[in-house]
């Protein structure tokens, strides 16, 4: 657990900030949750790039979570972009109550519409949301990705092409059909509720980034199979079951699978991994 401390009267402050108070997630432990955001993403950022110098955009910000962990570790400053106002307000007070919110920005647009110049950012962190954004979307928000980032991104969403995305229903196959079958395969499996019409993303699709950025980890967003396997255990910060939100280390299967991807096909492993998450920077001789 990080060694960031928060007293129980900011807490409680963040717990009746309006929006959030409302969510599932109202009960969230903070503290696990900022820790969570600290080894998964802050860590991995920082073995590649020195954050305390790093303008982020955290983009799909939700409640800001990546956000305050950023700058709680040190980074620079960070502009969160969202579509939804009320969440976005509510990352505000939750960044007011943690005193970070003096080094944020706050921006409502979608992905492919973000009003920043040419390089206006160091780093563009986009976490599960560019599945949301509808097939259209995709490509001019990640040309636009391109476009305003200067360093590096990091990105995290289901691939495409592997058989099961934990997203949706979870039904292999299921994201490989046209929108309009999907509710069929669904309803075979009483998981019709549960498909949301996500558009998913193909290693292809990301090949609009590699002009300008070249990979730059292994095993998905970390350098290497050990810095994955020592990012256990935590604390999940998703879904409304609280007993499962202790991950103390990955399953047997999985641990081997990414072991040996990460090993075989070293920065081009996300060709093969059930996420797209990677972490790109900046190529050489590109100003």
């Amino acid at each position: 657990m990080t060694n960031i401390l928060i007293s129980d009267d900011k807490v409680e402050l963040i717990r009746n900030i309006s929006y959030f108070r409302e969510s599932i997630y109202r009960d969230l432990n903070i503290l696990g949750t900022i820790d969570f955001f600290m080894r998964r993403y802050i860590k991995p950022l920082s073995k590649t790039f020195d954050i305390s110098k790093c303008v982020a955009m955290d983009c799909g910000a939700g409640f800001g979570w990546f956000s305050v962990a950023y700058l709680m570790a040190g980074g620079k400053a960070v502009i969160a972009v969202d579509t939804d106002k009320e969440r976005l307000e509510a990352a505000q007070g939750i960044a007011d109550v943690l005193s970070v919110a003096d080094r944020m920005k706050f921006i409502v647009s979608p992905i492919q519409d973000i009003p920043l110049a040419t390089n206006e950012v160091d780093l563009f962190v986009s976490i599960e949301t560019i599945e949301h954004i509808g097939k259209s979307n995709i490509r001019p928000a990640l040309e636009r990705i391109k476009d305003i980032t200067a360093q590096g991104v990091l990105l995290t969403t289901p691939n495409k092409f592997f058989p099961v995305v934990a997203h949706d229903t979870r039904l292999p196959l299921i994201h490989w059909l046209p929108p309009n079958k999907r509710k069929k395969y669904a309803r075979l499996f009483g998981r019709e509720n549960l498909e949301d019409g996500n558009e998913f993303v193909s290693p292809l699709d990301i090949g609009v980034l590699l002009d300008k950025f070249r990979p730059a980890s292994t095993c998905m967003i970390f350098q290497n199979f050990k810095d994955y396997q020592e990012h256990f255990p935590f604390y999940l910060p998703y879904g409304s079951d609280e007993k499962k939100r202790f991950v103390m280390r990955p399953s047997l299967g999985q641990s081997m699978y990414f072991r040996i991807a990460s090993a075989l096909f070293g920065r081009y492993s996300y060709w093969i991994m059930p996420s797209l998450s990677h972490i790109f920077t900046l190529r050489d001789g590109i100003a």
